[in-house]
């Protein structure tokens, strides 16, 4: 639900969003972060997978960030700024382990801080953010974000409909025949309750 939620708020500031899946070390080949990345490469957004730790993927994402001004944003101990450190050695950001009892961030980065890096690279690292909520969205506004739900919205049998207990709506239909992703409807679903 953060991805999707962080996709819409990228896309409200008329900016490109890049998924970022780090710490890609500590999961099995195969597991999910795999059919993760490919849900969203396949709905059309650049995807890159990194390990600040081992620096896989660190140069790829280097090149994205290339004579651009970008945000990093996710939720605590993430690695935000460990990736930034990563990526630009000697930039020095401070940094903390996750909380071992709660498998947690502690809120290192309190404000958000723009760097300046080699190749005209400016990124804002920003503070963890525990809930995201876009905002200036109306619900009716919402489905358009969903890549693979807005088309199918005329079909449905009611202009109005939001998609989620309407007779006759062709998102929820394409849902039950597994065309659209079922955690992406869920998702959608949420960030509707949540308006």
């Amino acid at each position: 639900g953060f991805i999707d939620r962080a996709i819409v708020a990228t896309l409200l500031g008329n900016a490109e969003p890049v998924v970022c899946i780090n710490k890609i070390d500590l999961v099995a080949p195969g597991g999910p972060t795999g059919a993760i990345a490919e849900l969203y490469r396949g709905l059309g957004y650049r995807v890159v997978l990194t390990s600040a730790s081992t620096k896989e993927g660190t140069g790829e994402l280097k090149e994205l960030l290339m004579n651009k001004t970008s945000a990093f944003m996710g939720q605590s101990g993430v690695g935000k700024s460990s990736i930034l450190n990563c990526i630009e050695p000697g930039l020095g950001i401070r940094t903390n382990a996750l909380m071992a009892k709660h498998d947690r961030g502690r809120h290192t980065t309190t404000a958000t801080q723009l760097h300046r890096l080699d190749g005209g690279i400016y990124v804002a690292d920003t503070p963890g953010i525990k809930r995201l909520q876009p905002y200036g969205l109306e619900p009716s506004e919402v489905v358009d974000y969903f890549v693979e739900m807005a088309p199918l919205t005329d079909d449905c049998q009611y202009r109005d409909c939001l998609h989620l207990t309407e007779p006759g709506c062709a998102v929820r239909a394409a849902c039950e025949m597994n065309q659209i992703d079922s955690l992406r409807y869920e998702s959608y679903r949420r960030f509707m309750e949540d308006l």
